[in-house]
């Protein structure tokens, strides 16, 4: 029977539905075990603050700690029961429901209450083996933290490490609270595509050229392999191939674990006769695919920049040279606790800032104040939620090829809007009207001045002035390094890595970040920055900016650098 365009998008609306509801459960569930490891963090700390934190009740300590976590392990196990069964259900529905929506019959496979619950106690007994490592590790820390005379803080502290409770919304999850959502996400997901396919080839044997589509998330997450797989359709009775292996549907455990583990990815059925509209997801897709693309070729044409082999000899020779270049005339201070942290005094600053300055202002034709601006915004934000730094950092972009981050693109686009409705509110007559940091840009601000400074930073009418400032700034940085011959600086970063503990001393890590992002010429400054320290020989073509140039702190020996790096781990604190 011919199928009408109404019972397409009777059956399009279905499916859509439906998938939005499991992302509903996938998330709720994930946040139900969050706040349950954040109980437990309460329990143990109410255990430990309020009573004798001691060596001589460690036996005591321990066995209420064994109460807490029993607690846990039972309430965990029945989220992820509970999870898998919705999540089965869910999967059965996104076969059964949009066909019977559009009004199409079929037969379908209807397990029984039994068969379910085996799949949803799998799942359950998986995720309690979260709750054995957890018990070992805290009680391990709890007894090197009373043997050693340590305080119930300071145990806090270390058990807080464990358990890898993320503080903000957006932050990653590590430790404990990493196994945990890994493994109910995985499981959930891997419960939702099952039933799918289940209900799928039953629904084969009424329906011939009946047909499944692998549908990935479009984010940064998402593996390689399963970007590409998007919108691949096969015959329900054949396998996707993905990353070089034949999956029957996403997270199918006959795969590979690098292709299943926290795999988001979802099937869809194709009815005959149905023409699916285009998803929403397939050009953010794309524009991820694109993105990626553009990041390998900044990469392959950063290391073409590199001349090997260079020996250390040659790097630090070279290191040398640009350091002593970078001091030139000026006084420094060294530190009383340390002789190794040398800083500038506050007037050979100030006279570093007023030299950028006067020459940024007579080479691109600014104002000395603007000027001024210009190189202050650095200093007041690389990033955040401000246009003009975010402004910077497009015009970076645009001008050496290297794409923002999807951070940075984000909130460029959200600020734009909020400028064109500034624009439109100031030229109103009534600047009153504008609210949150919109605000600051009409501050200090007299009328003949207003219109002309907040045009340089922070509208992208004026990218082509932002250009020129990035072009003298580049230029004269350039100008410097040949006239030193300075080819090669060895610089270092302190950098925040998730699962930072897995790095090792002399590893080879790839530095993803903003479009431009500091480094600095003293591995003592990335102290102050990160828990893991890195350092690369960089090739000066890839510097745009040094304190002496452009942008940068004098005293923190900045180089502001083009694109992410490939770098090696000199320290990690938790080794």
């Amino acid at each position: 029977m011919p199928i009408t365009v109404a019972q397409g998008r009777r059956y399009f609306k279905k499916l859509t539905a439906i998938a939005a509801n499991f992302d509903r459960l996938e998330v709720s569930t994930l946040r139900s075990a969050i706040q349950l490891l954040r109980n437990v963090r309460s329990q143990i700390a109410g255990q430990l603050i309020d009573t004798d934190f001691s060596r001589f009740r460690i036996a005591e300590q321990q066995r209420a700690l064994d109460d807490i976590i029993d607690r846990y392990d039972s309430m965990v196990r029945a989220l992820a029961h509970g999870a898998s069964h919705e999540a089965f259900r869910l999967g059965e529905r996104a076969t059964v429901e949009p066909l019977q929506d559009a009004g199409i019959g079929a037969a379908f496979f209807r397990p029984s209450e039994a068969q379910v619950n085996i799949i949803a106690q799998f799942s359950a007994d998986l995720i309690g083996g979260v709750s054995e490592i957890m018990r070992s590790r805290i009680n391990t820390s709890i007894r090197l933290n009373a043997l050693g005379g340590s305080s119930a803080i300071q145990a806090m502290k270390d058990i807080t490490v464990i358990l890898g409770i993320p503080s903000k919304p957006k932050d990653i999850v590590k430790g404990i609270a990493y196994e945990a959502e890994r493994i109910l996400r995985t499981e959930v997901n891997r419960t939702y595509n099952l039933a799918t396919h289940a209900q799928q080839t039953a629904l084969a044997k009424d329906v011939p050229g009946l047909r499944k589509q692998w549908i990935a998330s479009a984010d940064l997450r998402t593996r390689d392999t399963h970007l590409e797989a998007h919108g691949q359709t096969v015959h329900v009775k054949d396998k996707f191939h993905v990353g070089g292996f034949n999956l029957a549907y996403p997270l199918d455990p006959a795969g590979p674990p690098q292709e299943t583990i926290n795999c988001r990815c979802t099937s869809i059925t194709v009815i005959p006769g149905i023409v699916l509209p285009p998803s929403p997801l397939d050009p953010k897709i794309e524009a991820e695919i694109a993105r990626r693309k553009e990041v390998e070729k900044a990469k392959i044409a950063a290391r073409a920049l590199k001349v090997e082999p260079l020996s250390e000899e040659f790097f630090a020779a070279q290191t040398v040279r640009a350091k002593n270049a970078y001091i030139g005339d000026s006084e420094l201070r060294t530190s009383t606790r340390d002789p190794r942290i040398q800083t500038f005094t506050p007037v050979a600053q100030k006279e570093a800032k007023d030299a950028i300055v006067t020459r940024l202002a007579d080479e691109t034709g600014m104002y000395y104040w603007d000027a001024n601006k210009g190189i202050r915004q650095w200093a007041n934000t690389s990033n955040d939620e401000d246009l003009r730094s975010l402004s910077i950092q497009k015009a970076a972009s645009e001008r050496f090829g290297v794409p923002l981050s999807d951070w940075q693109q984000e909130k460029y686009d959200k600020l734009i809007k909020e400028r064109n409705r500034a624009l439109a509110t100031i030229r109103g007559g009534d600047p009153s009207k504008l609210d949150g940091h919109l605000q600051f840009l009409f501050e200090d601000m007299n009328e003949s001045t207003r219109d002309v400074q907040f045009d340089i930073f922070g509208n992208a009418d004026a990218e082509r002035m932002i250009t020129n400032f990035i072009d003298s700034i580049y230029e004269e940085t350039q100008r410097r390094f040949r006239e030193a011959g300075i080819t090669h600086v060895t610089l270092y970063r302190g950098v925040h890595l998730d699962r930072a503990w897995e790095y090792s001393i002399g590893e080879e890590v790839t530095i993803t970040g903003n479009t431009l992002e500091s480094w600095t010429l003293e591995p003592w400054v990335t102290n102050i920055f990160g828990s893991v320290a890195v350092k690369e020989n960089v090739p000066v073509e890839q510097i745009l900016s040094t304190a002496r140039t452009g942008w940068g702190s004098l005293s923190e020996w900045e180089f502001i650098l083009i694109g992410q790096k490939d770098a090696t781990v000199i320290r990690n604190r938790r080794e």
